[in-house]
Parts: structure tokens; C-alpha cells; sequence
């Protein structure tokens, strides 16, 4: 499906709003016009950014308040890695994993669903007692084993999150950048291994006190693969809700079952079906 221009996004969000009555009760105005008037996020990234130097691998980043230089694959665009820039560092950013109920905390054991270019584990490597940083993507996969390979408190894991274990095959994009699933068989498709947060964390007595997730739409089937260490482990949780057919007041319902005493806080339009973009829960 082809992805609105930045204005025609801008419009049909504030379109959304005005139509919605839940739209309105999620996102507040001055969050609206803060989002609709705000910078392109190659300009916002630029107060946070800068390269330093390349290779044939790497694009290597010197970002703000950082000594470690963050390496991103070169086979993404800048367009890409200022996107995550700009959600990462902007904390009104709808996009952004941190409200002040689910900010991260001295010696936090993080899980990193959908750790991507591993952004999110780098800003907390330091302040996280360990992070799990679960990605499935091979150009994604080499470029966290590089970011971390000095850190002995970040631990990659190759594999896939849904509601049962077994096996997935993603589909990749001409950049590699991104994925779907699709099916057994497809010259793009790649084999990868699907694990559910049960058996990673609750059979394994494993525990974490937060849960990241971006997941291109299968956040529900990882939080239904993982309603028993949800249930153990109460953590604090920050899950995109705006990907094509997410809802997320059946996210709520399921995280509500398992852990009675949560609040959310939803926030955020998305420009294509008017989801929200962010869900978090907290005791």
C-alpha cells in the first residue's frame, strides 16, 4: 500500500481528529498542532546527528551525549535512520517509547521486541541492569551484533515473537530494511525461528520489568504468546497500536487480563486508518 506524502499524511490526521471523538480524547490539541507543524525529521536530526564516516557495512554516528559511535546499515537511508532519530530524542514525538509512567529505570531488564536498528537499547545501555534485544532482520541482526559487541549486558536474539512457537518467514523489502511475513517458498523469503515470550521468559524464570515493542503489527500475537510472563512480571510497556488492522483496545482487554491493576495511556493518529500510534501500561 502506498504511504501518504507528508502533507496529505498531516491532513488526513488532522482530518481523523476532527471526525473523531476518540481521536480527540487520545490526542490533545496542542499535541495535534505540535505534531502537524513540527519539523521534517531529517531537520529534527540534525540537532542530535551527525556521520562521521562510512564503509561498505556501516554508516557510523556520532549522536548527541553519546561517546560511542552508533553504527546503521548502509543499505538504509538517512530518511529511515532520522525517523528513529527523531522519535528517540523527542519526547512530545507520538512515536516516542516514554511517557513518565513507562520511563525507564536504573537497572531496568528490558525486553527490546522489535529492537530493528537497536536505537532503543543503545540510549539505556548503560542505566539497564540487561536488555534483550529480539530481532528477526539479518542486515538489523549483524549491525546490533556490532553496536553491542562491548556490552556484555545487551544480548541479541535472532529470532521472531508471536503467540506459539515454531518457525516464520519474512519477506523481505529491496533494502532489507523491512518485512512482513509471507510465506514458505517466496525466492524473499527467509526462514526464521518463532518464539513466544512464555517460553523465553516465564518456563525460563527469566525476569524483566519492561517491555518494548514494535512489531510491525504482530504486537498482539506476542502479547498472547506472552500473557504468563506479562502476568509474573507486571512490567512497564511502551507497543506501537498503529500498523494496519492493530486495535488497540483488544490490546488493553488482553494486557488487562492478565495483570487487572493496569492503566494505559493511548496516544497519538496514525494517517492511514486513524490508529493510534503508541499504547502504554503501567502499574
Amino acid at each position: 500500500m502506498k504511504l501518504p506524502s507528508g502533507i496529505e499524511s498531516r491532513s488526513r490526521i488532522a482530518g481523523y481528529y476532527l471526525s473523531s471523538t476518540q481521536a480527540r480524547r487520545q490526542t490533545s490539541l496542542s499535541d495535534l498542532l505540535s505534531h502537524l507543524f513540527a519539523p521534517t525529521c531529517e531537520t529534527i536530526s540534525k540537532n542530535y546527528v551527525r556521520e562521521v564516516r562510512r564503509d561498505d557495512q556501516y554508516v557510523y554516528y556520532q549522536l548527541k551525549g553519546f561517546d560511542k559511535l552508533f553504527a546503521y546499515p548502509a543499505g538504509g537511508s538517512f530518511h529511515t535512520f532520522a525517523q528513529v532519530v527523531s522519535e528517540g530524542f523527542q519526547p512530545r514525538h507520538w512515536h516516542h517509547y516514554e511517557i513518565p509512567e513507562t520511563a525507564v529505570q536504573q537497572d531496568d531488564i528490558i525486553v527490546d521486541c522489535g529492537s530493528a536498528e537497536g536505537m532503543f537499547a543503545f540510549k539505556y545501555r548503560h542505566l539497564a541492569r540487561r536488555i534483550y534485544a529480539i530481532e528477526p532482520l539479518p542486515m538489523f541482526v549483524d549491525s546490533l551484533r556490532h553496536n553491542f559487541s562491548t556490552d556484555p549486558n545487551v544480548e541479541v536474539l535472532p529470532i521472531a515473537l508471536g503467540a506459539e512457537r515454531g518457525e516464520a518467514f519474512l519477506s523481505l523489502n529491496s533494502s532489507g530494511i523491512n518485512s512482513t511475513i509471507g510465506k514458505a517458498g517466496r525466492k524473499d523469503a527467509i526462514r526464521v525461528e518463532l518464539e513466544t515470550l512464555d517460553h523465553l521468559f516465564y518456563e525460563q524464570k527469566k525476569p524483566f520489568s519492561y517491555l518494548k515493542a514494535d512489531l510491525e503489527g504482530f504486537e498482539e500475537a506476542m502479547i498472547r504468546g506472552g500473557l504468563q510472563a506479562i502476568a509474573e512480571n507486571r512490567p512497564r510497556i511502551a507497543v506501537t497500536t498503529y500498523h494496519i488492522g492493530q486495535n488497540a483496545q483488544e490490546l488493553m482487554r488482553l494486557l488487562k487480563s492478565a495483570v487487572p491493576a493496569y492503566q494505559f495511556r493511548i496516544k497519538g493518529i496514525e494517517a492511514l486508518q486513524g490508529n493510534p500510534v503508541m499504547l502504554h501500561a503501567w502499574v
